[in-house]
């Protein structure tokens, strides 16, 4: 197994690639003077296709690092994540922006997708923008504690289709408007789906 690593942003140029660690690779999005942009711009690009990101089995862990601001993005391609964990921060109020070339990019996850980090407060609102997303494993919104809740948000034209869908309570699914396949088990903790 290859070594953790962790990132305060990522961008795989023309030609790079990124082989993940088989262990946990982690994007902090650092803080204020990220030169991928503080907040805005993408901090985990992967632009250029499936050959230039090789997620190696392993996880790749999003933590915005604790001055990071509400709001950051990420790019997505047809290169597939292994497992992929999302938490921007305290309250639902923080976004997290998939972005990608078109709409017709969209997040594959050959393993497992959640939201939320264990075990922290960090959380926040997924946002897919009207692309499609892929979990062959389970999609999972972990619940923050308190009175927070974390959510996935949807819009036009967003697809879902999963193995196995987990909202834990505190948790909230904008349903996608056109449509969520889950494939294996669907299991409702208390949280909301409307």
């Amino acid at each position: 197994m290859l070594p953790a690593i962790s990132f305060g942003g990522v961008l795989i140029a023309s030609g790079g690639a990124l082989i993940a660690s088989s262990g946990t690779t982690t994007i902090t999005k650092g803080g204020a003077g990220n030169p991928l942009g503080e907040g805005y711009f993408n901090f985990f690009a992967r632009y250029g296709g499936a050959t230039l990101f090789h997620h190696n089995s392993g996880t790749v862990v999003f933590d915005t690092f604790a001055s990071g601001d509400a709001s950051w993005y990420f790019d997505v391609t047809e290169a597939p994540f292994y497992n992929a964990i999302f938490g921007a921060g305290p309250s639902s109020a923080y976004d997290m922006y998939m972005n990608g070339k078109s709409d017709a990019y969209g997040m594959n996850v050959d393993n497992d997708l959640t939201i939320g980090i264990a075990g922290t407060t960090k959380m926040g609102t997924f946002r897919s923008f009207g692309r499609p997303v892929v979990v062959s494993g389970t999609l999972k919104i972990l619940d923050p504690g308190g009175s927070n809740i974390s959510r996935i948000y949807t819009t036009a034209d967003s697809t879902y289709d999963v193995g196995n869908f987990v909202l834990e309570a505190n948790t909230r699914m904008q349903p996608p408007s056109d449509g969520m396949t889950v494939r294996g088990n669907w299991i409702n903790n208390g949280g909301q789906f409307y």
